[in-house]
């Protein structure tokens, strides 16, 4: 159990069906920092999946140096399960599905609360704005000075302080509703991708595969 908890440290399970909060609550709670929202379980995966996950490609743009960092950042993480916590849910009724079964080897962090929400991707700056209430999507994207030429607005997502992730999506024709914004979330634009022009010769070629099948339609009737 790490993060904002009152005792962090390894915590021996007194049972196989013990859950979240029977291990917090021994590890004294949550202190006065902790984000509410920034509960999450991190369960590693099988170390056969480990190079594959090495060798995604995140599509984040252009490499400075924050963007390296950010990438190996999220690298790290994918090397385990995230299972978001609704730590309101598991304090209101420790029955609920969100009150999730732990199993060994599983790690329980606990974000401390922050203030800002940071903005990274294909922008044209790297940073993390100070959190406003009400304040939606568009606004900390035009804060960092919108896109970047290559910026894929249409995919930009946001990932919470517990792990849990939200993209943007099409509700009318002309609509989009866009993911709340929580503190301590980060928003994400990643890149378009390339759509490859084909080149002169290689239409020609398409064209006498198109012609040579035509041919052989037509002999094939006759």
């Amino acid at each position: 159990v790490s993060g904002s908890v009152a005792y962090p440290g390894k915590y021996v399970l007194a049972g196989k069906k013990e859950k979240i909060y029977d291990v917090i609550k021994r590890a004294g709670g949550l202190t006065s920092l902790a984000s509410l929202n920034g509960v999450k379980i991190k369960r590693p995966i099988k170390k056969d999946q480990i190079e594959d996950i090495e060798n995604v490609s995140l599509n984040l743009g252009k490499k400075d140096s924050i963007q390296n960092k950010l990438e190996k950042k999220l690298k790290e993480e994918l090397k385990f399960a995230t299972i978001p916590v609704d730590w309101n849910k598991v304090t209101k009724n420790q029955n609920s599905n969100a009150n999730v079964t732990l199993l060994p080897g599983d790690e329980i962090d606990v974000s401390a609360f922050n203030e800002t929400v940071k903005v990274a991707g294909n922008v044209l700056l790297t940073s993390e704005i100070p959190y406003n209430k009400g304040k939606g999507f568009n606004y900390y994207l035009n804060a960092v000075g919108g896109l970047d030429a290559k910026g894929w607005r249409k995919n930009a997502y946001i990932i919470y302080p517990n792990g849990q992730a939200a993209v943007s999506h099409n509700v009318l024709l002309f609509f989009r509703s866009n993911p709340k914004v929580l503190p301590g979330s980060q928003i994400i634009v990643p890149e378009k991708p390339e759509n490859k022009k084909m080149s002169t010769g290689e239409w020609v070629s398409i064209g006498a595969i198109i012609t040579s099948l035509g041919t052989l339609l037509v002999t094939a009737f006759k």
